[in-house]
């Protein structure tokens, strides 16, 4: 497979699970960042960055971001939290489901995992899409 193709794939699978991102929050698509190994879709609103990554060794992971001026910027683990974080805020710490050797172009693998990260989302995550990141602190 092609990693053009698999580009596309991705983020048509994560437009359909994140919608409610641009529906209710007002998130709009950035940009894609293709690395090699890794692809980086980046979305934001007025308040957050969202990074969602998928690294061919290490699976998909997601990251919300406090946006420095406009921009997502450059990764800084005191700007960037993974999503997981939400969960462990809740109570709810080693419910997700990521494993750590994931064979490339795996589409159920992906679309579990960015189902599970939307659910998060949706469930834990309305303060921080809003720019509320004192939680996380």
């Amino acid at each position: 497979m092609a990693w053009f193709g698999f580009e596309k794939k991705f983020i048509k699978i994560f437009n359909a699970c994140f919608d409610f991102l641009i529906d209710k929050y007002g998130f709009k698509f950035i940009r894609v960042e293709n690395e090699g190994l890794f692809l980086k879709i980046v979305y934001k609103n007025k308040s957050t960055g969202l990074v969602v990554s998928y690294d061919r060794r290490e699976g998909v992971f997601l990251y919300l971001v406090v946006l420095e001026g406009e921009d997502v910027g450059k990764y800084t683990n005191k700007r960037w939290f993974l999503v997981e974080k939400l969960l462990k805020v809740a109570g709810e710490d080693g419910v997700f489901d990521n494993p750590k050797r994931v064979s490339f172009g795996s589409y159920s693998y992906i679309k579990s995992s960015l189902e599970q990260y939307a659910l998060v989302l949706k469930k834990h995550g309305h303060s921080v899409l809003l720019g509320d990141f004192s939680s996380l602190r």
